[in-house]
């Protein structure tokens, strides 16, 4: 952004689907050409991860396997009874990514419904440089059983050295059915 004018877009909209055996597919609907590099921006490969990584719609039985919560107690959420744990890699392997932050888990049906995270990963000499936005992903129930990410959202200021700090605004949308 420049002042309060959108000077540069990544735009791509596409279906999630799963296989019976549960395979993630993803199929691209709609890429309009990025003119991100005309705002002197460059999208890198751990910024395309971020956005396209299936971490937002990983079931708690997953996430226990990797991350280590902390009970922060209850809340009530969007008309549903949540618990409510701050969560973090229990390890960082080199070249692998994760997030950290804070999740809201449905008491009835214990399937998570918003993420709060930013992503982690282990620093290098190679990404010391780089910046990342948290996302805040809100998860709804679908036809009455699964629950699915229908909206993520990062908007915070991201400071790159040695220059000033650049807007980062961004949302994606996915319906499932």
């Amino acid at each position: 952004m420049d002042g309060n004018t959108v000077n540069g877009e990544y735009r791509e909209v596409f279906d999630v689907q799963f296989t019976d055996a549960g395979k993630h597919v993803e199929n691209v609907v709609f890429s309009p050409q990025s003119t991100l590099e005309q705002a002197n921006l460059v999208l890198t490969r751990e910024d395309l991860d971020d956005l396209r990584t299936d971490i937002r719609s990983w079931s708690p039985p997953k996430i226990s396997q990797t991350f280590r919560f902390s009970n922060v107690g209850t809340e009530h959420v969007d008309e549903l009874d949540t618990y409510v744990f701050d969560v973090a890699p229990k390890t960082i392997e080199k070249e692998k990514r994760y997030f950290q932050g804070r999740i809201w888990v449905d008491q009835q049906d214990l399937q998570i419904v918003n993420l709060a995270v930013v992503p982690a990963y282990q620093r290098t000499k190679a990404n010391q440089e780089q910046r990342f936005p948290a996302f805040t992903t809100y998860r709804e129930q679908i036809d009455g059983r699964y629950w699915f990410p229908t909206y993520s959202k990062a908007d915070e200021v991201l400071h790159f050295p040695p220059s000033h700090g650049i807007p980062w605004s961004g949302c994606s949308h996915s319906h499932q059915s």
